[in-house]
């Protein structure tokens, strides 16, 4: 790819921008699935790191999302959130924690 000139150089770079922002999407999908979520939950973040062997995956309920009241059951909105983090079963050899903010509903 010629990228001489600074338009030749703004394509190819808005470019690779565009590529890496779908390897990210893909990404979050393959664990979204891989965690057996379903809507309203999903992965909206990860971090990654070689030198702690770590995973790190932020899961989060889409806004305006309604939960069953522990009580009666009804489908109530999220009253506030509590964020926690959970230890998994590692993804291949590398520890997986998981963070989530959990609803808290009336």
């Amino acid at each position: 790819m010629d990228i001489t000139g600074s338009s030749g150089y703004c394509h190819w770079l808005r470019t690779l921008f565009q590529q890496a922002e779908a390897f990210i999407i893909q990404l979050i999908e393959l664990f979204t699935q891989a965690l057996g979520l379903v809507l309203p939950w999903q992965v909206v973040d990860s971090a990654f790191s070689t030198e702690t062997n770590r995973l790190d995956l932020k899961i989060d309920f889409t806004r305006g999302a309604t939960f069953p009241c522990p009580v009666c059951g009804d489908m109530v909105p999220v009253h506030d959130t509590v964020e926690k983090t959970w230890r998994h079963m590692n993804f291949w050899q590398y520890e997986t924690y998981l963070t989530a903010r959990t609803p808290r509903v009336k």
